[in-house]
């Protein structure tokens, strides 16, 4: 498959299948619904519709399952994002389909207006982002919401409407329902998106200049800043690029505000900065994964994404024995520490069995009588690119 493509059964997104099976050959199409456990019967009736739409057009369908971290529509975009995105790796998928509007643009940078957001966030949704080796591509931002289920009637799709986001209990619910009932503005709302979409296009444009003058990206999952570079540039941008060293190295957006990179470049090293921190090592400052937020040992499995971090395969099936991926910790091997600070060498992943380490794979260490199998067989990359700041304008 060249494309997933995420749908739900609503009007958004079986606009986008259309969409989808108008520009590609359905056969390289996936069609991905998530189930996140809430709704169950509502959402399992969603799905139905959904799969129907897409065998109607010739188009595979998946469902996937993924667990949300608490209650609310935050909670739950979260986890539909990391399924889809967790599913697309795993099947080397590299381009995921969302089916945004040009009405949730607007009402994106009205609850972030309320909020007193960043003039960055303002600018509404990406039309296009890319996270690790997945782009993610937002095809309907030009179109409005009634325009697609304008474009559904005249083709004779239904949809299906989840009533929750109606409700309002939910922020966004608040913020449709008042621009809904100011149509005049419509036009006027969405030229400040554009705005303030130009301004952040020419900020991370800069950014892009900048990154490779102050930051080193390190195979062992660290960012190397030069800290007389970053000194020399103006507050703000040397704050967004500790923001982009820190998200590579977490592997996902760390969400801290603005004001923290600030002040962890204003007091500078150590400094703690949640997912990952902010060491010196020799004359250099390094960001590097916090040890302290690495979760438990998991089974190694092929291929495995540890940490959301780094990416480990198998090229053969490893001798039977209780192998697990954990985190280097407290285990050192030779002269380890001249590598770099401990913070980045105790949150490298480790192959170990029964709680013994054996393999070190990001520094080729390959321990006793399996070393041979691991140096020959298992191969594990850093996906640096955890967030690459991708920004195009909403059309």
């Amino acid at each position: 498959m060249r494309l997933a493509v995420a749908v739900s059964g609503g009007a958004d997104s079986i606009a986008l299948l259309l969409h989808a099976a108008g520009t590609l050959p359905v056969a390289d199409i996936l069609a991905l619904s998530v189930d996140h456990g809430t709704r169950a019967a509502a959402a399992a009736s969603e799905r139905v519709h959904a799969a129907g739409v897409a065998g109607r057009l010739g188009i595979a369908f998946q469902t996937i399952q993924t667990m949300p971290k608490g209650q609310g529509h935050a909670h739950w975009r979260e986890a539909r994002l990391d399924g889809l995105l967790g599913y697309c790796r795993d099947a080397g998928i590299r381009r995921l389909w969302l089916g945004h509007h040009a009405d949730d643009a607007v009402e994106t940078s009205a609850i972030r207006s309320l909020a007193s957001g960043r003039l960055a966030g303002l600018a509404g949704i990406a039309s296009h982002r890319t996270v690790g080796d997945v782009v993610i591509e937002r095809p309907l931002l030009r179109y409005s919401a009634r325009e697609l289920r304008r474009r559904l009637m005249t083709l004779g799709f239904g949809w299906t409407e989840d009533p929750s986001n109606r409700s309002l209990a939910y922020k966004r619910s608040v913020v449709r329902r008042c621009l809904v009932a100011t149509p005049s503005q419509r036009a006027q709302n969405l030229a400040r998106v554009r705005r303030a979409g130009q301004w952040r296009i020419a900020h991370e444009r800069l950014i892009a200049k900048v990154w490779p003058l102050t930051a080193t990206p390190l195979p062992i999952g660290a960012v190397v800043l030069d800290s007389k570079a970053l000194a020399s540039l103006p507050a703000t941008l040397s704050a967004k690029v500790l923001e982009r060293a820190a998200n590579a190295v977490a592997g996902h957006p760390t969400r801290l505000r603005h004001a923290d990179y600030a002040r962890a470049l204003g007091t500078g090293p150590p400094f703690n900065l949640g997912g990952v921190v902010l060491v010196e090592h020799g004359d250099d400052w390094w960001v590097a994964r916090n040890p302290d937020a690495i979760g438990a040992a998991l089974p190694l499995e092929s291929p495995l994404i540890w940490d959301r971090r780094f990416h480990l395969k198998l090229h053969k099936t490893p001798p039977p024995d209780n192998w697990t991926v954990t985190a280097v910790g407290d285990h050192r091997i030779g002269a380890m520490s001249r590598l770099g600070p401990e913070a980045a060498l105790a949150s490298l992943p480790a192959i170990a069995r029964d709680g013994a380490v054996v393999a070190i794979p990001s520094l080729s260490i390959w321990r006793g009588e399996t070393g041979p199998f691991w140096a020959a067989n298992l191969t594990c990359r850093w996906a640096h690119s955890a967030e690459q700041p991708i920004f195009q304008l909403v059309r």
